[in-house]
């Protein structure tokens, strides 16, 4: 049992550029989730009223308002645990406060 070098001790899920890759993975799927729900929205407007159609179509509304809320969620906490910057762009794109993506002309 020899001594760890500095690279050993702190190598993790999350070591070098990892973590930039899974944010960027997180905010382009939260964002898909967002803009999803906005086409299934529009769709769902133009159809005849059913009950258990608009119900179906309500709880799969909500499912991706869910989905997109964690994404940027967890992005802002591996951000925060990995001691790195978001880029302006990203930061001006979703909330703060409450983690939806904010999409120009919509939200």
């Amino acid at each position: 049992m020899g001594r760890k070098n500095a690279r050993q001790a702190f190598e993790g899920p999350f070591l070098g550029n990892e973590a930039q890759k899974r944010m960027n993975f997180l905010h382009q799927a939260a964002f898909l989730m967002a803009r999803k729900k906005i086409g299934s929205f529009v769709e769902s407007s133009t159809e005849s009223p059913n009950d258990k159609k608009e119900e179906r179509e309500s709880n799969k509304e909500l499912q991706t308002l869910v989905l997109s809320h964690q994404y940027l969620r967890t992005l802002h906490k591996i951000a925060s645990k990995t001691v790195s910057s978001l880029s302006p762009q990203i930061k001006q794109e979703s909330c703060s406060q409450c983690y939806f993506p904010m999409i120009s002309g919509i939200t």
